[in-house]
């Protein structure tokens, strides 16, 4: 037991899972359903050294097989969750020589499902596809061109005439295709060992941003996508997580756009009903679990906002901070600065409050739940002294909603101070000080 926090230490086994590369929305979406998993350590991996934890080369690199085995037997790695479709293809052209498990389908379902092209060959007669049109021959405008082994949108053509069409290469893996104008939709799978559809989510593609869905909604009213969807698992047998576009013909028609053979990045909003798929993924796939699913389906919508990172993160010791208009806003609690307050004491960061509140401090913190957050409690009675006084740890920062204090603080004791607007921020970019 750790005495000085009370907290019993777990014995169990950790396993340790690479998520590469870390940058990507789908890792987003992974990192989110795992992080607070305690049998898993999540080791955090690109090829961008100043955003992720841990480096690897790009997976084009000469060398990058052998820095692959090397991280795995340095990390002690034991699982590998890859979070974009090129090291997918990679993983599925090396599995062999992966020393550790991969939360992934089979190396061929990779293969077959990551080429549009043979999805399209294969499920030909059996669902509604495409038609694919003569790269060389044409009289049917406008085409849809995209590559045969592409992701997020890239490289993705719409021709509206001879002149467009005569531009295009034709020297290399582009499909040319009908253009289907009507709405598109993602259908968010997850199958146990054996391939059988357990569940699935039916979503409308609302706004699509560089190949993601920015605002995405769950759909209950096409019972053709869902026997679509049932049909295609029947055929393809895909395990663990996987999810297929489809898009509607002239006459509103289900057309499948493509298979993944992985995590999307908006399984969120599976996960928000109860679906956690990367961790099914897991029990599925590598822990060889029977599961049984629960879903609550509370909510409706996924709207994608921009998410920011600052760094370094600041290392202190003492966090000081005001209550009112900081803490307490409008008599209501503010629930980032307890969220802020609570992630200081994970990392033994003495917080303390500083207040020229003129009521009774005490009694209003114990009214509020809120008395045992802090180590000390200074109430400033006489309102002509300054805070700053009071102030003993240099290796510290402060936070109020008056600019006049915070500016008096910075110039006086020269530490970070901070405004109410970077409290949400804070509660991730803090850690102790060594």
């Amino acid at each position: 037991m750790d005495s000085k926090k009370g907290k019993i230490k777990s014995i169990k086994k950790v396993r340790k899972i690479l998520i590469f590369p870390s940058t990507s929305n789908i890792a987003l979406e992974i990192v989110n359903a795992l992080k607070y998993e305690t049998s898993f350590e999540l080791i955090l991996a690109s090829s961008l050294p100043e955003i992720s934890p841990y480096y690897l080369p790009n997976i084009n690199s000469d060398n990058f097989k052998i820095e692959l085995k090397k991280f795995i037997n340095n990390y002690s790695i034991d699982i590998i969750f890859p979070a974009h479709d090129l090291f997918l293809d990679w993983l599925a052209d090396n599995w062999g020589n992966i020393q550790a498990d991969i939360v992934s389908d089979y190396p061929e379902q990779i293969r077959k499902y990551r080429s549009k092209l043979q999805t399209y060959i294969f499920l030909r007669n059996k669902v509604r596809t495409p038609e694919i049109i003569s790269k060389f021959k044409n009289n049917k405008y406008p085409i849809f061109v995209k590559p045969d082994k592409g992701y997020g949108s890239k490289n993705v053509f719409l021709i509206k005439n001879s002149y467009e069409y005569e531009n295009i290469p034709k020297d290399n893996d582009f499909l040319f295709l009908e253009f289907l104008p009507g709405k598109e939709y993602t259908v968010d799978c997850i199958s146990n060992r054996e391939g059988k559809l357990i569940d699935f989510v039916i979503r409308e593609r609302i706004f699509i941003q560089s190949g993601i869905a920015r605002i995405t909604k769950i759909i209950k009213d096409r019972k053709d996508i869902e026997n679509f969807v049932t049909r295609v698992a029947e055929l393809t047998k895909l395990r663990g997580a996987w999810f297929l576009q489809v898009k509607d013909d002239n006459y509103n028609i289900p057309c499948l756009l493509e298979i993944g053979p992985r995590i999307s990045g908006n399984m969120t909003l599976m996960r928000a009903n109860g679906i956690n798929t990367s961790l099914l993924s897991i029990l599925i796939l590598i822990d060889k679990t029977n599961i049984k699913i629960t879903k609550n389906m509370t909510f409706e919508y996924l709207i994608r906002n921009l998410h920011s990172t600052l760094k370094p993160k600041i290392k202190l010791k003492t966090l000081y901070i005001e209550f009112t208009d900081t803490i307490l806003i409008n008599d209501n609690i503010n629930p980032f600065a307890v969220a802020l307050i609570s992630q200081c004491r994970n990392f033994d960061i003495n917080c303390i409050l500083i207040t020229k509140h003129t009521g009774n401090i005490i009694t209003i913190l114990k009214n509020y739940d809120l008395l045992n957050y802090f180590l000390e409690v200074i109430q400033l009675n006489d309102l002509s002294k300054d805070r700053s006084n009071y102030i003993k740890c240099m290796n510290s920062i402060y936070i109020d909603n008056s600019y006049t204090e915070r500016t008096k603080i910075s110039k006086e004791l020269a530490i970070p101070v901070f405004s109410c607007d970077m409290i949400e921020t804070l509660v991730t970019h803090i850690e102790g000080h060594a």
